[in-house]
């Protein structure tokens, strides 16, 4: 499986109760970046199925 920049999946409970989380990173010029370039980024936990749970917005 190829690597995608600027994304990042979690495996094992999230806070909120989801099974994984998706880390989306981007810079200043909301371009997809690694992780330790990045400003902000969107988080998402999901449920097995796909199914979103909770969504986060957060500047690093």
């Amino acid at each position: 499986m190829k690597k995608q920049i600027g994304y990042e999946k979690l495996l094992g409970k999230a806070l909120k109760g989801g099974d994984y989380s998706e880390i989306y990173y981007y810079n200043n010029d909301n371009e997809a970046c690694e992780a330790e370039e990045a400003t902000h980024c969107v988080i998402y936990e999901r449920e097995k199925n796909g199914k979103l749970v909770h969504t986060i917005y957060a500047y690093l």
